[in-house]
């Protein structure tokens, strides 16, 4: 069985992962103020910011078929708002391209007892036809994905009635492998859904393509979830691209998220994933998670929808992608897993 999952070690994880990534945000401020200056007093990372934009450029002309001129030093707008002062979820996809990249999203929950509720408590979607992705602080060990399952298509058709969706349960014991500092788990799936009726090879799957020219700086950058793990939601406004860190292997954005929404696809424009969602910017002051009540956030009375946050982050699919290519198993079968993985993620556009 599947371990406690109000348990406090990943509680503490989450601390952990958020008081790292205002850090991010705070040491970035003079760039998002003026990155001109910034670059211009930065010239090494103007060069790597250079090399992204050119990759991006190339690829939209391999689109369109013509040249479009991308300028580097953009001035990025300010904030429209404080993430969580307003909710810009949508129920239905905007276009068929994103009602296709939604269908391998799904919700995570630990698999209830008859008669009992389900409570999910995050987001993952297929990256081949036999595994998902999600967030490592979701499965932070092999023995917490045991009797979970994913469900997808829990979702409100175009009639306006909220279907259940599909549930596949997850078999870690065939494939499970994750990373802290990326924050990443990629978890085994079964084929057949618990109805024995649906396959998963159905659903499809994202591709994680590892090109770093995907999005850029003021891009807006769409994100399909299950926030507070109820039925699935898109968000597509007030959602831009603040800054990506290449070092360190984050994308920062103003797209709106909630609770259990970690270990969703951030996508571009073209509904590529440019980013694993895996956690929200809260604001800190001295040291401590600040709440909508002017206090410190306490865990023990408060929710994650009472803190404050400034912003969003995710895990680069670049650098995920890039350190999966590293990596060797003793077992062949999962040799040939990842494998699939970096198959399923070509770019088609710059090798077409």
């Amino acid at each position: 069985m599947a371990k406690n999952r109000t348990r406090k070690d990943v509680d503490d994880l989450k601390k952990d992962i958020e008081a790292a990534a205002f850090k991010r945000w705070t040491e970035r401020k003079t760039f998002r103020e003026d990155p001109a200056d910034y670059l211009e007093k930065n010239r090494d990372e103007k060069a790597k910011l250079e090399l992204r934009y050119n990759t991006y450029n190339k690829r939209e002309q391999k689109r369109a078929g013509a040249q479009l001129v991308q300028p580097l030093e953009v001035k990025i707008r300010s904030l429209e708002r404080q993430i969580g002062d307003t909710i810009d979820f949508r129920r239905r996809p905007a276009t068929p391209e994103a009602y296709k990249f939604g269908t391998p999203v799904g919700r995570i929950y630990q698999i209830p007892d008859k008669g009992l509720e389900i409570e999910a408590f995050g987001t993952g979607f297929l990256i081949t036809p036999e595994l998902m992705i999600t967030n490592h602080h979701v499965f932070p060990y092999k023995d917490y994905a045991e009797g979970c399952a994913i469900n997808f298509q829990h979702e409100y058709n175009e009639f306006g009635k909220l279907q259940s969706g599909l549930r596949f349960n997850l078999d870690p014991s065939k494939f499970y492998f994750s990373d802290e500092k990326l924050d990443f788990a990629i978890v085994y799936v079964k084929s057949v859904d618990d109805t024995g009726a649906r396959k998963l090879s159905e659903l499809g799957c994202i591709p994680l393509i590892e090109t770093k020219g995907k999005i850029v700086l003021e891009d807006p950058i769409n994100i399909v979830q299950y926030p507070l793990g109820q039925f699935k939601q898109y968000t597509t406004e007030n959602n831009f691209v603040k800054d990506i860190l290449e070092e360190k292997g984050y994308i920062q954005y103003t797209t709106d998220t909630a609770e259990a929404s970690s270990g969703s696809p951030a996508a571009n424009k073209y509904w590529e994933v440019a980013a694993l969602h895996h956690c929200g910017i809260a604001l800190t002051v001295n040291d401590k998670i600040w709440s909508r009540f002017e206090k410190p956030w306490d865990s023990n009375t408060m929710t994650d929808g009472d803190k404050i946050y400034i912003a969003n982050e995710g895990v680069s699919i670049s650098r995920i992608v890039g350190f999966l290519k590293k990596q060797n198993f003793a077992n062949n079968e999962h040799n040939e897993l990842v494998k699939s993985i970096l198959l399923n993620g070509r770019d088609k556009i710059l090798d077409s």
